[in-house]
This record gives structure tokens, sequence and C-alpha cells, in this order.
């Protein structure tokens, strides 16, 4: 059985495939599975590479236009036996219903795995001179309006975090005079996971975290998805051992007292 999926981006999303990885070779443990990413998001590749759900990485030409013709010349020389469309959509209103992990593994016709936490391979090493740092990520790509932290929860986070004796290491882009991370992304994955813990918004970094079960807090608006019936934002946060999860009615609202005792806690 040789198969080839799952949805090819974005970053988030191509986490939360590993668990349909799992589900597939649950199903069929003797499959060759090749996983799908398209050329949009291959910076995030390396760390699928040696994973025990996944054994080849291909990189899709066509996105929106899926499938090219060099798609398309892939796919015949390769000859699978299935071939998970890599544009599937979640179906509407998984939100209330069902941890977005299994919703994946549903559309695709897989039973989800009991458990729901990703698993990424570290056989890379990380970086030394971070041991002093709390990695943040305060912007996401999309929806900014109810995803990112206004600069005055910036500016309180990065009080606790200096309180403590730590440094902030924002990733993505610069703030104020604090060190900023700007790198190919495998290479960021490798600092922020050298750092103390992680603090981010409803990010690709957080379920990056998850898959190595590093400690991190992530901050969430509970009513993303509300339009929906979700008035909670645990059915889309990734499952880890090692992180607490705080969530308000918005971003400008997230309790910083809880933030500090998570702070205290983890560090």
């Amino acid at each position: 059985m040789r198969a080839i999926g799952f949805n090819q981006g974005q970053f988030g999303d191509l986490c939360m495939n590993v668990i349909a990885c799992k589900a597939f070779k649950n199903q069929y443990p003797d499959s060759h599975f090749t996983f799908g990413i398209n050329k949009k998001y291959e910076s995030i590749s390396p760390i699928f590479i040696k994973n025990k759900f996944i054994d080849d990485i291909h990189i899709w030409d066509g996105y929106d236009n899926w499938p090219t013709q060099n798609d398309l010349d892939y796919l015949n020389n390769n000859k699978f036996d299935i071939v998970f469309h890599p544009m599937k959509c979640l179906r509407p209103r998984w939100q209330p219903v069902r941890h977005q992990t299994e919703e994946i593994c549903l559309i695709n016709d897989l039973k989800p795995p009991e458990d729901l936490q990703i698993e990424l391979n570290k056989y890379f090493e990380t970086k030394r001179g971070y041991e002093n740092y709390i990695s943040i990520c305060a912007w996401g790509a999309t929806d900014s309006e109810k995803k990112n932290l206004p600069n005055s929860k910036i500016d309180e986070i990065c009080s606790i975090i200096t309180k403590y004796g730590y440094k902030p290491l924002f990733f993505q882009k610069q703030y104020k005079e604090f060190n900023f991370i700007d790198l190919p992304f495998f290479e960021a994955i490798k600092i922020m996971l050298s750092t103390k813990i992680l603090i981010s918004i409803d990010s690709a970094m957080l379920w990056i975290a998850s898959g190595y079960k590093f400690p991190a807090i992530g901050l969430y608006n509970r009513n993303y998805y509300s339009n929906y019936g979700a008035f909670t934002s645990k059915n889309w946060q990734p499952i880890n051992p090692n992180a607490q999860y705080i969530e308000s009615d918005s971003m400008l609202n997230i309790d910083l007292n809880l933030l500090e005792e998570n702070i205290k806690n983890l560090c």
C-alpha cells in the first residue's frame, strides 16, 4: 500500500497532519506513506524527517491551482494506491464538537487515534546561548484582530519575563529594543527549542512545541469561532503535557496574573 497526503499547508495545519499520518499508519501498518507539503511551506519540512509515521516527503508544485502538470507527472510516475486530496477543507461547525486533529482524520476517512498529541523527532541539536531567554510569538499571519496580542499586553508580558531574570526573544519581527529572530523557519525552530519556554498566541510554533513536548504557554481568544457555536478554544489547542493555556473573551483581556503563575511553574 502506497499513499500520499494530507493537506499541503499552512505551517500549523501541516503539523496537525501528523495525527492523520498516525491514523493512516494505525490502519495500514505495512504501508509506505509520503507526506505532501506545498513549496510555499517547504521551509518547515525538516521537522518531519525521521518521523515514524512518515516514510518520504514530497514537495507539491501547485497550491490553489493543484494539480499542476508537474504534480500530475509526479503522480503518474509514482503509482500511489491512495492520493489524499491536498486541499481538502474541514467540515462546517467542527469547532464545538471535536478536536481539530480528529476532524482532519475524519475528513480523510480515517479513525482518529486515541492520543491526539503530534509527535516530532528531535534528531537535530538545539543552539547554545539561549537558556536565559523566553520565546514570544505575538503575531499571526491570519485574523490579526482576533489572534494578535495588543502592544499593551506585549509590554506587560516583557515586564513579567524580565522580573524573573529572563529575556524576551521575539519571532517574526522586531519589537522595540528586544532581541528577535529573523532566520529560515527550521533554524528559528531550533532556537525556540533552545530557550526556556515558549509564550505564544494561536500559532504554528505552539503546534511545533507540542510535537517535542516543549514547555509552552498558549494565549487564546475563546470567541475566535463563536460564530460557529464554539465558546472555548480547547478544540484547537495542541495537546502537550508541558503546556498551559489561557483563554479570554479577547486578547486584550488575557489574564496576565495567570500568565505570571504559569511562568513561575514552568521556569
